[in-house]
């Protein structure tokens, strides 16, 4: 269903003020089905969200593991007494090596 958006909680509300007016209306407490219909999207939608929550990374970056991890290391320890490599080349070669997500 998606992330908890602005549009699903007013959904979310429509549906549980429809179910009071409904109570208001016909001097009964039978608003269960609607208001069971509220929960349903109010959860749906927030565990939705809490599933997979995942960073944004701005274009030109990448996440990277806090500690490097052996791949990165070895290019590492491999290219700094390379004079023709630059900082800036063992760097980019050390994110070339970090996992696109999790592990390493």
């Amino acid at each position: 269903m998606g992330e908890m958006t602005l549009e699903k909680r007013k959904l979310a509300l429509d549906i549980i003020e429809r179910a009071v007016a409904k109570c208001v209306e016909t001097g009964t407490d039978d608003v269960a089905i609607p208001l069971m219909d509220a929960i349903v999207v109010m959860e749906a939608a927030s565990t939705a969200a809490l599933v997979h929550p995942r960073p944004a990374v701005p274009e030109g970056w990448k996440l990277v593991p806090l500690e490097p991890t052996s791949p990165m290391t070895f290019i590492g320890q491999t290219l700094r007494y390379d004079s023709v490599n630059s900082i800036g080349e063992i760097y980019r070669r050390m994110l070339a090596a970090a996992p696109e997500s999790g592990g390493g």
